[in-house]
């Protein structure tokens, strides 16, 4: 990845299984490849190798919380693809 600048977002998670099972179904969708590389953190790779998405369970064992102004953006390609994401969050 010289001369990029990564792209990247993390977010908390207190059941990092339940989050899984969440973002799998909109990850699936978007054809995105995950990997787990510890106990801790469960990351997704976007299909331009150089977006990831990772869901933590926070590493000072303090439970993770809401942040105030945390936004996420992830281009999608139409208006359909958004509404079949939507439909699998919500199924």
């Amino acid at each position: 990845m010289a001369g990029k600048i990564a792209k990247y977002v993390t977010v908390g998670t207190n059941d990092l299984n339940k989050a899984k099972e969440f973002y799998d179904k909109l990850f699936e969708e978007l054809s995105a490849r995950s990997f787990a590389p510890n106990e801790r953190s469960f990351f997704y790779t976007l299909k331009d190798d150089d977006t990831v998405f990772a869901i933590f369970v926070p590493y000072d064992g303090n439970p993770a919380t809401v942040g105030n102004g945390n936004m996420t953006g992830i281009t999608l390609d139409s208006t359909k693809r958004l509404m079949l994401c939507m439909l699998r969050l919500l199924s």
